[in-house]
């Protein structure tokens, strides 16, 4: 699969991940080897940190649009970053013709902290370039999902809260950099507080990691059940809006308490292929079908909890009966849809 493709197909969030944490590896070993006075030795790792580490704001774009389930085309804005390597490129080039002495000053101009006129546009380029990035992906993240509320503990809406703090996150670092750009040297700028702003953001996202990992796990079924049989499918608004009320009605009259209920199972009470019912759920409530059915069985579990007799049920009998053919399958799916065990829950409650 292509990074940046032109039709539906999304790219899992943990693969945009991967590329944002290898964008900051890069970063560090470059400014290592200029801070160690290192970097005369391979020039290459340092022109190539322009075309490398210029790719951040698209990383992360392509993060969160995976998150928010939106697909992520090469438009005019990922295409912006064409810009930003051809500068590069065009200095790398002219770097290439000078002599071995113009190379060492060079370096040694950026290493004692008297950057070269070269460096300060491709700083102003990639800010500029980046902060059209941040407008982009702020107006996607902030605009109001369709059908956001639709089912409580929806595991999308939990991306969306996720995506839209790793935004504000960024865009704090993105101003508090520009900020310091104004009363700081270029050089502590390049080396001190962009470092340590990416720094922060990195760490939210590890420290994130442990509870959104289901978030990931969820893009992976959603692909799986939405992207082999989608293709070439169209749903007018009207009947996706009048199938969905379809579903609903036959989740809330509790179908989804029988253990073999599944995709099979609803798209014959709706009299309605698979893939076109997988489609409209995928497309209006940004989940699996999976997932919306054990949402409604976790939520029934819930009340079911709420008025737990530990003299006369246990907790995986309730799981039983509000639809879970096993126990393991019932503690993922609450850990998913509510970030706590049934244990845990049922521990919240008594002390209420």
């Amino acid at each position: 699969m292509g990074y940046l493709v032109a039709n539906r197909k999304r790219i899992p969030g943990s693969y945009t991940l991967l590329f944002l944490l290898t964008v900051n590896v890069y970063a560090l070993i470059n400014n290592y080897l200029i801070l160690s006075g290192h970097i005369k030795e391979v020039p290459v790792v340092f022109w190539g940190a322009f075309i490398i580490v210029g790719m951040f704001p698209l990383f992360l774009r392509a993060h969160i649009y995976t998150l928010i389930g939106k697909p992520v085309r090469m438009d005019c804005v990922n295409s912006s970053i064409f810009i930003l390597w051809g500068v590069s490129i065009y200095f790398w080039i002219l770097f290439l013709g000078w002599d071995e002495s113009t190379k060492d000053n060079f370096f040694d101009s950026i290493v004692f902290r008297e950057f070269p006129e070269g460096m300060t546009v491709l700083n102003a380029l990639f800010m500029l370039i980046n902060g059209g990035f941040f407008i982009d992906a702020g107006i996607a993240v902030f605009r109001r999902p369709k059908n956001e509320n639709a089912i409580y503990g929806n595991p999308f809406v939990q991306a969306v809260k996720y995506a839209r703090n790793l935004w504000v996150l960024n865009l704090s670092v993105y101003f508090l950099v520009s900020f310091m750009g104004v009363f700081l040297e270029e050089f502590l700028v390049e080396y001190m507080c962009i470092p340590i702003g990416l720094a922060v953001v990195y760490f939210f996202v590890v420290i994130s990691l442990k509870r959104y990992t289901e978030l990931y796990s969820l893009e992976q079924d959603f692909q799986g059940e939405s992207e082999s049989s989608h293709n070439g499918i169209t749903i007018t608004d009207d009947r996706a809006d009048e199938l969905l009320n379809a579903i609903n009605k036959i989740l809330d009259a509790g179908a989804f308490l029988d253990q073999e209920f599944d995709l099979s199972r609803l798209a014959s009470e709706v009299s309605t292929p698979k893939n076109q019912v997988s489609k409209v759920i995928n497309s209006q409530l940004g989940v699996g079908v999976r997932d919306l059915i054990n949402a409604h069985r976790v939520e029934y579990a819930k009340k079911m909890l709420l008025d737990f007799d530990e003299k006369t049920e246990t907790i995986e009998g309730i799981g039983y009966d509000s639809g879970f053919n096993s126990k393991a399958s019932f503690y993922r799916s609450f850990k998913k849809f509510t970030s706590t065990t049934p244990s845990e829950f049922l521990l919240e409650v008594k002390k209420k």
